[in-house]
């Protein structure tokens, strides 16, 4: 029983985009390169509606020809949902909105980014150190959330360029039009607003722990216990810092900090007690008073997501993390029935599963140093096939339980190295033929059987090997 691997097949086109003949479409292509789709035991998908609708999307028709097949939702695409839900707080939307539209002001127009590198210059003569490099500022993007946490690394990088800039522009410098000079006027009051200066350290701050996460939600080798792991790690560490005075003390010295940049300082905003759409948190100060205007409500609500979204992936790694050997103590009798009750059609020997397990714990309690993965309890010399078949072929299919489909979507992303506006009408088997070349570059590829390939298939062009006579 090998290591389970990740491989394409190959690209099919869709005349249809229903569930239905999605469904159709890749059970046919299954059967046409001799894959039973009814050994399929994990299929991932994102949240598409034709997808993973729960009547009639793809995942929801296949299952029910298969039923062994499970569904799972990408873990990727959870968190990045977790974190687009996190941000529904009113003052964080502003604050995102704004970047965006910043993002926009200096896209479209070649005479304001000149205008931006000129500021550059500007900051770096009054500097001996710590120059800044000439950056572009990219439009948010709606769907990479790996992606807006480089942007607004980027954005404080650039914060005091970009100040000046629109200061220059809103006073008219080199006559600039109206349109410019407003928007100009606008952007330049929200980025001075202490208000936006708190929200952006806070979103910030928590997404570098998102970011890493999220990068390695997207791994091709990651099992269901691991990705539980990290997501469990993340998140206690996240909860641990609702208390953690020190770390909202560094948030708010680099609060303070941009806005001395800016030629401010951070106030509390004018409260009235009659408006309910104004956040009027009583505070004694301005740190006080962003902290749990601002700070504290984006974290509990980013707690909150990632609870709501991953408490799936805990229930399907609970029944792996009981099978591993350093962790046979929460072995219990609900855990086992919940294990036979999934993975029991499976197994070689299901009536001697209990018993199984028994030997199972008594071999590794003499054990000082068990495996605390799936892949290493697999892999390991001391784990007997022949003796424990119901629990290997168990950590096995774990195995196969997929965590993400980033990996999918990557071999998706090559398609613009392959299929070029100079090969759009390339399909077909030499299409999916390069694909699988360019994606998969650790199978070997016999030449020398290539060529006798294409010398048996084309021997009047053999003849002509040498034509000059040379």
């Amino acid at each position: 029983m090998e290591k389970p691997i990740e491989r394409l097949i190959e690209f099919i086109e869709c005349e249809e985009i229903t569930g239905m003949a999605i469904c159709e479409s890749i059970i046919s292509c299954m059967n046409a390169v001799g894959l039973d789709p009814s050994y399929c035991r994990s299929q991932t998908m994102d949240g598409a509606g034709n997808m993973a609708g729960k009547h009639s999307g793809c995942a929801s028709r296949f299952k029910n020809q298969y039923p062994l097949a499970v569904y799972h939702y990408c873990s990727c695409h959870d968190l990045n949902l977790a974190i687009s839900k996190s941000c529904s707080l009113k003052e964080v939307q502003i604050c995102l909105d704004t970047l965006k539209k910043l993002g926009i002001f200096f896209k479209y127009s070649p005479k304001r980014t000149r205008r931006l590198e000129k500021a550059f210059d500007e900051v770096n003569e009054e500097r001996t150190e710590n120059k800044i490099d000439r950056k572009k500022f990219k439009v948010f993007s709606e769907t990479r959330w790996v992606e807006k946490h480089n942007t607004l690394q980027t954005f404080q990088d650039m914060y005091k360029p970009i100040l000046l800039c629109l200061e220059a522009i809103s006073l008219r410098e080199r006559n600039w039009d109206s349109k410019a000079v407003v928007e100009a006027n606008g952007l330049l009051a929200k980025l001075s607003d202490p208000q936006f200066i708190a929200s952006f350290q806070t979103i910030r701050n928590f997404f570098g722990y998102m970011s890493r996460l999220s990068k390695k939600l997207q791994g091709s080798t990651l099992d269901v216990l691991e990705g539980y792991r990290m997501v469990a790690h993340v998140r206690e560490v996240i909860s641990g810092l609702r208390l953690n005075n020190e770390e909202y003390d560094s948030v708010y010295e680099r609060m303070e900090e941009m806005a001395r940049l800016a030629d401010g300082a951070m106030t509390v905003p004018r409260q009235c007690l009659r408006q309910t759409e104004r956040s009027n948190v009583p505070a004694s100060s301005a740190k006080e008073y962003f902290k749990r205007n601002t700070y504290i409500p984006y974290l509990d609500s980013l707690i909150q997501q990632l609870d709501l979204r991953f408490s799936t992936l805990a229930q399907q790694s609970a029944q792996a993390l009981c099978l591993v050997p350093s962790n046979l103590s929460r072995l219990n009798q609900e855990v086992l029935h919940a294990i036979e009750a999934s993975f029991g059609p499976d197994m070689p020997d299901r009536s001697s599963f209990p018993q199984e397990l028994n030997l199972w714990k008594q071999i590794w309690s003499r054990q000082t140093d068990p495996p605390d993965t799936l892949s290493g309890t697999l892999l390991d010399d001391r784990t007997c096939r022949t003796m424990f078949p119901n629990v290997t072929k168990v950590i096995h299919l774990l195995l196969l339980t997929s965590v993400t489909s980033s990996s999918v979507e990557r071999a998706n992303s090559s398609l613009r190295f392959i299929k070029s506006y100079l090969r759009t009408t390339m399909g077909g088997e030499p299409f999916n033929a390069l694909m699988l070349l360019f994606i998969h570059r650790d199978i070997q590829v016999d030449i020398s059987k290539i060529i006798d390939i294409f010398v048996s298939r084309n021997p009047r062009r053999m003849l002509l090997e040498n034509p000059t006579g040379d």
